[in-house]
């Protein structure tokens, strides 16, 4: 059985795919992957999203950090990491022979929203939902979580 789960104790949960106790991303209709994980603390009656990470990967093989096209990170703590940007972008390309993935590009806080409709429009992956379907649930699930972090709305064209 493969779900997404809350796993953890002490105040943090994961909220990721696990399968046996082992963490793997998603696999989207194209048959690229997406790694997905978000760190949830537990304050008094709500919950605070204290870190989060996406990657998206081309390749028969999960495992391949080879593969991963870029990788998004946020971290509300600092402390761990002060001279990088709270919120940062790793790109799987080079230039000039200089390897870019190693990089921090800031950026803003990116929801799995503006995620799934970057992948859909610029990376054209496939959706079991039609483009007017999609459109509304992104939007709808956009309206409470955009609230609590005060982000621009997706735009789905």
């Amino acid at each position: 059985m493969t779900a997404f789960s809350v796993v953890g104790g002490g105040g943090f949960y994961a909220i990721a795919r696990y399968e046996r106790e082992k963490l793997l991303p998603l696999e989207l209709l194209d048959g690229t992957w997406l790694h997905f994980r978000q760190r949830v603390l537990i304050i008094e009656d709500r919950l605070e999203l204290n870190s989060y990470s996406y990657a998206h990967s081309v390749s028969p093989d999960p495992d391949d950090e080879g593969a991963k096209v870029f990788m998004y990170h946020y971290s509300r703590d600092r402390s761990a990491n002060p001279d990088r940007p709270q919120a940062h972008l790793h790109v799987n390309a080079s230039h000039n022979g200089q390897a870019l993935k190693r990089f921090h590009f800031p950026t803003m806080r990116i929801t799995v929203q503006h995620l799934v409709a970057f992948l859909v429009i610029e990376h054209r992956v496939k959706c079991r939902l039609l483009r007017d379907e999609l459109r509304g649930v992104l939007r709808d699930s956009f309206q409470e979580s955009g609230k609590v972090v005060g982000l621009p709305p997706v735009e789905f064209p």
